[in-house]
Parts: structure tokens; sequence; C-alpha cells
């Protein structure tokens, strides 16, 4: 793969963590970024849908289908926290993004 597809990975899943950074706790932001500076986006996507998965929070529609998006770019759609992601109703806890 050539380098312009990583660059997209590392715009999107920065972007990514933009969106949720104030939902998330402290560690969850510093590991996600700690992460995405090693060029590990499959595990920041996991890293941030875990998080809130686990707050039990829900992200804005569009916030959402970017997560959904580029997890399926990557093959994670099937992690256990980017389908808990998909399965939960937009209604039940939506961040406000």
């Amino acid at each position: 793969m050539d380098n312009s597809y990583y660059l997209d990975l590392h715009r999107r899943s920065a972007a990514l963590l933009a969106a949720v950074r104030g939902s998330l706790g402290e560690r969850d932001v510093r590991q996600a970024q700690s992460l995405l500076d090693a060029g590990e986006y499959g595990l920041v996507v996991e890293q941030l849908a875990a998080g809130l998965h686990e707050a039990g929070i829900v992200p804005a529609p569009s916030v959402r289908k970017s997560f959904l998006d580029l997890a399926a770019t990557m093959g994670l759609q099937d992690d256990e926290h980017v389908r808990a992601l998909r399965d939960t109703p937009a209604e039940a806890h939506p961040l406000r993004a």
C-alpha cells in the first residue's frame, strides 16, 4: 500500500480522537494519542471504541459513521467494541460532537 493510504488512516484516526477527546477519560485519550503517534491506527479505533462503549457513550451520528467507516476500511468491523458501537441505538447517551 502506498503512503497516501497511511496518511489517510492517520488523518481519519486523528479526527476521531479530536471528536471524542472531551468524552473520554484522560487515560484513554493518552493511550489513543500514543497509538496514533506510533502509527497504530487500528489500535486507535479499538481504544476509542472501547472507551466509548465502556462509558456508555454513543457518538453523534456523523462521528459514529466516521468510526464505522474507518473500522471497515481497516477490517475491524467485527471488533467487539466496534460492533457494540454499531449496534447501540443512536438515542442512547448521544455525544455532543
